[in-house]
């Protein structure tokens, strides 16, 4: 068994007014699954995006598409 084992479920999106945005880095391309408050913009991290299959999961689970997240460098 590995040490950095994978997660078996992908996090849910709560209720309430917030946007879903992709936070990347310019250095190292870093990818990070954010919930952004509309009312004061503060950002509340979900998941760190290993690959390309982990945001599709992410979005099959809660039922959103893939286009409409937003990436913010």
């Amino acid at each position: 068994m590995s040490f950095f084992s994978r997660k078996s479920e992908y996090p849910k999106l709560p209720g309430g007014d917030y946007d879903v945005i992709l936070r990347c880095s310019i250095c190292n391309g870093e990818e990070v699954v954010c919930l952004k408050d509309r009312h004061t913009g503060e950002l509340r991290e979900l998941m760190l995006v290993k690959s390309p299959n982990d945001l599709q999961e992410f979005c099959e689970v809660n039922a959103i598409s893939p286009d409409s997240i937003k990436k913010v460098y």
